[in-house]
């Protein structure tokens, strides 16, 4: 890149100088000027082929945070939240939490009404 850089500025400064010596209005000047400038795009041709077409890069996923490419101005990156899908996790795990709560209560009154259930019985 650097010697197609100073390759083009010395074309530039070449054309210059022998413009400059030349008459501005000589049909002679303008010509070599193009021809140079067709060199220069053909030679940058062969160093440098054709880019395809700029993709936009997919979502990437980390975690639970989205990177997506941005769209606006001025953006460097554009993260996405999922607030709802977040607060509908906290929530299930919350509901989840007291029925295990309330399993687990039930299960040791269950115990309970047993084990004094059995007390009240005679001895054999």
């Amino acid at each position: 890149m650097r010697v197609l850089a100073g390759a083009s500025a010395a074309v530039v400064v070449s054309l210059v100088t022998s413009v400059g010596a030349q008459q501005a209005n000589s049909p002679a000047s303008v010509e070599r000027v193009r021809l140079a400038l067709e060199t220069l795009q053909q030679q940058r041709g062969l160093i440098s082929p054709t880019l395809p077409p700029w993709t936009a890069p997919a979502p990437t996923r980390l975690g639970i945070l989205t990177i997506v490419p941005p769209q606006k101005n001025g953006e460097i990156v554009r993260l996405i939240v999922p607030v709802g899908d977040l607060v509908a996790r906290a929530v299930h795990a919350v509901s989840s939490a007291q029925y295990r709560r309330a399993e687990k209560k039930a299960h040791q009154e269950v115990l309970r009404t047993l084990q004094s259930f059995q007390a009240r019985l005679p001895a054999r």
